[in-house]
């Protein structure tokens, strides 16, 4: 689920269809005409398979060739051999892509880490994800989070 201020005008976007998970994709433009896409993606609990790899693989091209700034959030359900660490295929895919993995903590009732925020950071002195915040709910096994995207606003070029 994605929730977004009214002030914010939401755009769907097309990604392209997947067999291993099912996505949402969303251009928001703020007021000041700041844009960001939000991809969010749930996958159903079981093993990574080959398949799921390559699928996300082909997500992470389309957040390339979107050409903005771009965040994948949601339930990936990756979890690795012990709570704290993610699937190795999945963070190797990340690292690939030079996503950035923002939660740090157990997002699961049992430990795991299994919800997520992702983006490209080029510019440490201006993160696009800022605020990053995992609060526990009394309706899900799951946790919620929260962040803040910073998208700093593109001044249009000016031509004499």
């Amino acid at each position: 689920m994605l929730i977004h201020r009214d002030s914010i005008k939401a755009t769907s976007v097309n990604v392209g269809d997947y067999t291993e998970f099912e996505s949402l994709s969303v251009k928001l433009v703020d007021r000041q005409s700041r844009s960001v896409v939000v991809i969010c993606v749930y996958r159903s609990p079981g093993p990574v398979s080959s398949t799921f790899i390559d699928q996300l693989s082909d997500l992470f091209d389309q957040f390339v060739l979107l050409d903005c700034k771009s965040v994948v959030v949601g339930d990936f359900n990756v979890p690795g051999d012990n709570v704290e660490q993610l699937n190795s295929h999945a963070v190797d895919l990340f690292n690939l892509y030079n996503l950035h993995q923002h939660v740090s903590v157990p997002t699961h009732v049992i430990g795991n880490v299994l919800d997520l925020i992702l983006s490209q950071d080029g510019d440490v002195r201006s993160p696009l994800i800022s605020a990053v915040s995992v609060q526990s709910v009394c309706f899900s096994d799951h946790h919620l989070l929260t962040c803040n995207f910073v998208v700093p606003l593109t001044l249009p070029a000016v031509m004499t």
